[in-house]
């Protein structure tokens, strides 16, 4: 989705040394948070379409501490 909140095409699957190298490039050597590199290749949740970007961390983080609050969680 776009800031509007209006649905965007994905971006397609390519996942592959270059990518990998160029988004940590970006955070590393310009200082780009993770977020602002992923949206810089057209993504949201992941940098580079394997790992997270900062904001799709703390998803998964929320989504890991509620489910070991559970019940089923603790058997």
């Amino acid at each position: 989705m776009d800031r509007r909140g209006q649905r965007t095409e994905p971006t397609p699957f390519g996942f592959g040394f270059a990518p990998a190298f160029g988004a940590a490039s970006e955070h590393y050597l310009f200082g780009r948070d993770w977020d602002e590199v992923a949206r810089g290749n057209g993504l949201d949740l992941l940098v580079d379409h394997i790992h997270l970007s900062d904001r799709g961390g703390a998803i998964i983080a929320d989504l890991v501490a509620e489910w070991l609050s559970t019940e089923s969680a603790r058997r």
